[in-house]
């Protein structure tokens, strides 16, 4: 984990303390990384704008 964390240094956005325990839980064996991916996915898809917003 020590190395994405280097490599997103380089300009992304911080890893955030959950995204940081879904990680741990797939090291763990706990999560499948595509369980992880798709959490990931979810959590950061920008839900649609109603038409009057």
């Amino acid at each position: 984990m020590a190395q994405a964390e280097a490599i997103n240094s380089l300009g992304a956005k911080q890893v955030t303390p959950e995204d940081q325990v879904l990680f741990q839980r797939h090291i763990d064996g706990e999560l499948e990384i595509e369980e992880v991916t798709q959490m990931l996915i979810n959590k950061y898809k920008k839900s649609p704008k109603a038409p009057n917003d």
